[in-house]
């Protein structure tokens, strides 16, 4: 999976894992 600059800012402060139902990366704030 390629991660651009602007999702790193995105995913920061949050806790990231693959949804079990379709193949997406789901990020939730900790």
């Amino acid at each position: 999976m390629k991660i651009s600059p602007g999702d790193v800012e995105i995913l920061r402060g949050h806790h990231c894992g693959w949804e079990n139902s379709t193949p997406k990366l789901c990020c939730v704030p900790e």
